[in-house]
């Protein structure tokens, strides 16, 4: 069986995660409690820490094992973890990477394998491979009802929260006011998720409206998981084709030339492009009030279609425009390009937001 040590469960609150308890109880199940125990000690505030410290005992080896948590992965996201992964084992005193998640499929186990990551999640797949000493390959199993994804800061709310922090941080000087005005979010609710941020040590205040981010981090891969379970499906437009194809530069010489489109801000796949120069997009998001689509339909000749390139999206914020040099239209905020870019099964798509995030959001090592 696992066990916590006394001086972690005070500092620590992520060990009482039940996705955390899940994948550990899934780990005690497939080694058995008569070959094998566990420790688990949680991470540090250092950026470069895991989220949990796990030592596996098998046989004569104490195994140290650096672990991730990834509430909804997908195939983009294994260029971050392999990066982190190889962080953590070269400068630190951990053999494997680990990832814990609420579901692995079949295919998404076969990448992991291949790169050599360690994965369980919480219903029963998991792969652990020591050679000579262990091997654990289960997959197949599937989840039986979809994870609701806890706490107000994981809201849709909460996500606009989380994405105003990101884009003024790790310094914030908001009021509630401040924060209620660009975001059109209620006091109460904002209240509402300040406080848990800073009760599970994301944010610490300073004094009334300044805050700092201590765990930049976390505040990161909350709001990839808020915006692309909660927030995203709810600014959902739609899909178009439009009689340009893949050819995105139309939009700039189009929004030259017409007033509607003062309003709109670029995102998706192309924004990562213009913003990193190194992406070929397949895809492009138009961000726009909501009001405005049946005036965009008709002056770009958008016809809906699910194998269309253009992504529509109703924009929640003046917020999320973000100006680069020499792109005349305003791009969505890195931010949001990151959490796009992340919420897909493309891994060409998980190495540019590594670039995206070393780039526009340094602060976050």
């Amino acid at each position: 069986m696992f066990m916590i040590r006394e001086h972690d469960k005070k500092v620590n609150k992520k060990i009482e995660d039940p996705l955390v308890q899940q994948g550990l109880e899934t780990l005690t199940a497939l080694l058995g409690i008569e070959s094998s125990s566990l420790t688990v000690k949680s991470g540090t505030r250092r950026e470069e820490a895991p989220a949990l410290f796990l030592t596996l005992s098998l046989s004569n080896q104490q195994l140290p094992v650096c672990a991730e948590i990834v509430r909804h992965l997908r195939l983009a996201q294994l260029p971050l973890l392999e990066h982190r992964f190889e962080q953590q084992t070269r400068l630190g005193p951990c053999k494997h990477g680990l990832v814990i998640t609420n579901y692995v499929s079949a295919n998404l186990a076969k990448k992991l394998r291949d790169k050599g990551i360690w994965f369980l999640d919480s219903v029963g797949n998991a792969y652990l491979e020591v050679p000579g000493a262990l091997m654990i390959y289960a997959i197949g199993n599937r989840p039986a009802n979809t994870e609701t994804t806890r706490g107000a800061y994981l809201s849709p709310a909460g996500a606009k929260i989380l994405f105003l922090l990101l884009k003024y941080g790790p310094e914030i000087s908001l009021t509630y006011r401040d924060m209620a005005a660009a975001l059109g979010v209620s006091l109460g609710r904002i209240s509402q998720v300040m406080q848990e941020l800073l009760q599970i040590g994301i944010l610490i205040q300073q004094k009334r409206g300044r805050y700092r981010v201590v765990q930049p981090k976390r505040l990161l891969e909350s709001w990839v998981t808020a915006y692309s379970t909660k927030l995203k499906p709810k600014l959902a437009l739609g899909w178009f084709a439009w009689p340009h194809g893949r050819d995105f530069r139309q939009i700039t010489v189009w929004a030259k030339e017409d007033p509607s489109a003062r309003d709109l801000a670029v995102g998706g796949e192309y924004a990562a492009e213009v913003l990193t120069e190194h992406l070929r997009a397949a895809t492009m998001a138009l961000w726009i009030p909501k009001y405005q689509l049946p005036l965009l339909c008709q002056r770009l000749k958008l016809l809906r279609s699910d194998e269309g390139v253009l992504e529509t999206v109703a924009t929640f914020s003046p917020e999320v425009a973000f100006r680069r040099k020499g792109f005349s239209l305003p791009l969505v905020h890195p931010a949001i390009v990151y959490a796009d870019l992340l919420d897909t099964d493309d891994p060409r798509c998980g190495e540019t937001a590594l670039l995206l995030k070393e780039k526009y959001l340094s602060w976050i090592s």
